[in-house]
């Protein structure tokens, strides 16, 4: 990594001797050092690339042409470059004039040449601190992360990044006036606080947890927060750090209904069926509550595989899914158990209920015409859950009942 000695130096001076004398003095202290006469050659030697100076000893008040200032403008609508000045005068006017452009101030000719390489010193330092705060702050402005920066004391936010106030609606002015409290949807004062307690007693250094955002519309969006303590201009300061976490919920949510989903039917698969089927033992075992299981198979449904074909079949076995569907509660579950065999959970619902669904059930899809194969039916078996049943022996029930159906001539309930 180079030092700042390493940097190359445009002097400027319309006094050649001057400029000389200043740019031996840089020489011995390790710089490069260029000459330019006039503010035009110094525009037109780093404008054109012809040099590539890291700072630029301008001498404001040049005898003919533009001068010290007005080439500093220039020089900086074409190049970033950091800009001291020189001159031989401290009156008002020429104080005004350094001031009316972005510098890094100026060296009073005749002052020593330690203070000339102190003030370069220093200015190439702030130049390199200050380039690399703008790149961290672009970079934050600009990073898909949601950040934030809060007074701890008043909790009023200091900064918020682009990402942020554009996904929340608000202006960076309306947001200075407000708080975290403002934006989460779950946190109160003393919450607040509590979770912050942690940080400000030094017990950890950051916090993760998950919360909710309000945006300026009403809406809310789920988030992941990381919070760290910092200090700012001798005051306590908060920077969280947050990731909306909406586009990984709905792909996570999109795996799960994936991994319980049966692809042909959009109803759920056993292997959910059964976890949901256990959940509702131990439920019913703490609340004394009953429920019900209806099992149903398709009758004959080989034939219409064999004479219609298998897309027919799958559409047969998808209408059925869907007449089930319009017909239960949301709180019942459906299933497609294997082949062309359903089965239904009915939660706080006793054998008959469950007996006087599977019936009309029963009646509406034999009334049902599916295209291109006609009228069907099916069998259905009902159990109702008993002290000591598990998981099998709940289902082998179920299943027993609708063979008997079968056994009774098919499209009947038993």
């Amino acid at each position: 990594m180079k030092t700042v000695k390493d940097k190359q130096i445009l002097v400027v001076d319309d006094s050649k001797f001057l400029a000389q004398i200043t740019a031996d003095t840089l020489r011995r202290y390790g710089y490069q050092a260029d000459i330019a006469l006039t503010g035009e050659e110094a525009v037109e030697k780093v404008c054109s690339g012809i040099l590539s100076p890291g700072l630029i000893l301008m001498d404001i008040e040049m005898g003919a042409g533009i001068d010290g200032a007005q080439a500093a403008r220039l020089l900086q609508q074409c190049r970033e470059i950091p800009i001291v000045f020189l001159s031989a005068h401290t009156e008002m006017e020429v104080v005004e004039k350094i001031r009316s452009v972005a510098s890094y101030g100026y060296v009073l000719r005749g002052t020593g040449e330690n203070v000339l390489i102190s003030i370069v010193e220093m200015a190439l330092q702030l130049y390199e601190v200050n380039s690399l705060a703008n790149m961290y702050q672009q970079i934050n402005e600009n990073s898909l992360i949601e950040i934030y920066i809060f007074y701890l004391e008043t909790f009023k936010f200091l900064a918020v990044n682009r990402g942020a106030r554009e996904n929340l609606g608000y202006t960076m002015e309306e947001l200075s006036n407000m708080t975290p409290l403002d934006l989460e949807a779950e946190l109160d004062l003393l919450s607040l606080k509590a979770r912050l307690e942690p940080l400000v007693c030094g017990s950890n250094e950051q916090l993760l947890f998950n919360s909710l955002h309000r945006r300026k519309d009403g809406s809310l969006y789920p988030v992941e927060i990381r919070l760290q303590f910092h200090c700012y201009r001798g005051k306590k300061v908060c920077v969280a750090f947050v990731i909306d976490q909406t586009d990984r919920m709905a792909l996570e949510e999109e795996l799960w209904l994936l991994a319980v989903t049966d692809t042909l039917t959009n109803v759920y698969n056993r292997r959910y069926f059964t976890q949901k089927l256990e959940e509702e033992i131990e439920r019913v075992k703490r609340s004394g509550c009953s429920f019900s299981l209806i099992m149903l198979d398709i009758d004959h449904f080989k034939n219409v595989n064999d004479l219609f074909g298998h897309n027919a079949g799958d559409l047969v076995l998808k209408s059925m899914a869907e007449m089930i569907l319009n017909r239960i509660r949301k709180i019942d579950t459906i299933a497609r158990w294997g082949g062309e065999e359903f089965v239904l959970l009915l939660p706080e619902s006793d054998g008959n209920a469950a007996m006087v669904l599977a019936e009309t059930l029963r009646r509406q899809l034999s009334q049902m015409e599916i295209p291109g194969v006609g009228k069907i039916t099916a069998s259905f078996g009902v159990a109702s859950y008993s002290s000591g049943d598990t998981v099998d022996t709940l289902v082998n029930r179920a299943d027993k009942k609708m063979y008997e159906a079968k056994s009774a001539g098919r499209n009947c309930v038993r």
